[in-house]
């Protein structure tokens, strides 16, 4: 897969002067959300409502199709594959029950790597130091976004919910201004660089400052849960279908729409229905986490193993 090949394709941005077709709809619908608190002033817990069916419809199928991404798979190599990607998942519970608060933390590092390699796929100089620590740096200012004006959700979070109070604790340990101002700095320094080597084009560098202001003003508006959907949804999960989808048309024949989302349903509707059964059960029986608590868990659980698939996946674009 070449990089100039993720643009193509019905899940492509072909033709964007600008912004990608993403990025568009990222923009457009976090500007509704804050014209319907604001304005039409809307209930915020059917916006959080709505966020949290979007994340579980638009967030889990975009880590679908693993499988495919990872290799041209035979039956005995994809049942392999199956097999590790549940271990790993596995052994990521495991460490999340000893030591949470280091699985938190951990969470939000790696996942805030993949969120930069991800919207920073066209830089030209990967698989190095300098690159991942961009990458890293676009995710950890994303997070930190989402840490520094969210504060009081997370901490009404660990008032309802005494589990999470071990995590928002460790919170008390820095100032998360210092979080944002470091982790732009770093970000902004390293961007530049790139700039100057000319691996980012002009356009593209005044792209990614938009965005940031931007997302940065959004998540300062708009409650915690809808600024993650908003980012993790359109921004994160879209744009990595529509590199997902690209491979496919590369390297198969006759990739539809209808074909893609064949692909994708399958393990979409079993984690759908993993998260519906503990949802009931926690309703059933009395578990010794809150639904919140396992739901993040296990979103951390599936990520490790879809991390190291997007890695490679993006290291060969």
């Amino acid at each position: 897969m070449k990089s100039k090949n993720l643009n193509k394709g019905l899940f492509g941005s072909k033709g964007a002067l600008f912004f990608s077709w993403e990025e568009v709809l990222f923009l457009t619908i976090s500007s509704l959300a804050v014209f319907l608190m604001f304005f039409i002033e809307i209930e915020v817990d059917i916006l959080q409502r709505l966020s949290l069916f979007f994340i579980i419809c638009l967030g889990i199928p975009h880590g679908a199709i693993d499988n495919k991404l990872f290799w041209k798979q035979k039956e005995k190599r994809e049942s392999l594959f199956i097999a590790l990607y549940i271990l790993v998942a596995f052994f990521t519970v495991m460490v999340w029950l000893v030591a949470p608060v280091f699985s938190f933390f951990t969470f939000l590092l790696y996942s805030a790597f993949h969120f930069g390699q991800c919207q920073l796929f066209y830089i030209t100089d990967k698989n190095n130091f300098l690159s991942n620590t961009l990458f890293l740096s676009w995710g950890v200012v994303m997070i930190s976004f989402l840490i520094h004006f969210n504060l009081d959700d997370i901490y009404r979070v660990s008032n309802t919910y005494p589990e999470f109070r071990l995590i928002t604790n460790a919170f008390n340990a820095f100032d998360s201004t210092y979080l944002v101002v470091v982790s732009s700095l770093i970000f902004l320094s390293l961007f530049t660089y790139n700039k100057y080597k000319r691996s980012v084009k002009n356009i593209s560098f005044l792209r990614e400052l938009i965005i940031l202001i931007l997302s940065g003003y959004f998540f300062y508006t708009l409650p915690f849960l809808v600024d993650f959907m908003l980012f993790f949804c359109i921004l994160h999960s879209l744009r990595s279908m529509k590199h997902q989808y690209s491979f496919l048309q590369k390297n198969e024949s006759h990739v539809t729409l209808s074909k893609y989302l064949k692909y994708v349903l399958p393990f979409t509707i079993i984690s759908i229905l993993g998260l519906l059964f503990i949802f009931i059960l926690g309703k059933v029986v009395q578990l010794p986490y809150s639904f919140s608590y396992i739901f993040l868990i296990v979103i951390s659980a599936i990520t490790v193993p879809h991390l190291f698939v997007m890695n490679r996946f993006y290291e060969k674009a």
